[in-house]
């Protein structure tokens, strides 16, 4: 999955992460859509965001908090 430093499909390509990998994410955003999914995570530790399409988490805005 890509690791962008913003929640925009814009924003610059920080990283990429393997599918599978556990990560820990500190709130949500809405940004460009991507697949119809408009939410973006972000991910502890600094302005690195993923779509919430691709985490496994479900709905994360029922279980965090909006930047």
């Amino acid at each position: 999955m890509t690791v962008r430093s913003g929640p925009g499909s814009g924003c610059s390509t920080v990283g990429s992460l393997p599918n599978g990998v556990v990560v820990e994410v500190e709130c949500w955003t809405c940004g460009t859509p991507v697949n119809g999914c408009t939410v973006r995570t972000r991910l502890h530790g600094g302005s690195r965001y993923v779509g919430d399409h691709c985490l496994g988490t479900g709905r994360v805005q029922s279980v965090l908090r909006q930047c």
